[in-house]
């Protein structure tokens, strides 16, 4: 995770996003990010 260049606000809400049950997909959609980049932030 320490390699991640998005900022901690980004990532803090994806990850809350994905521990509310939110899918990979959707979460990156709303954050603006891939998904790929959603799955190594949570």
């Amino acid at each position: 995770m320490e390699d991640l260049k998005s900022p901690i606000s980004t990532v803090s809400l994806a990850i809350r996003m994905r521990d509310e049950g939110m899918g990979l997909r959707a979460t990156g959609c709303v954050v603006g990010s891939h998904k790929k980049s959603v799955h190594l932030m949570s």
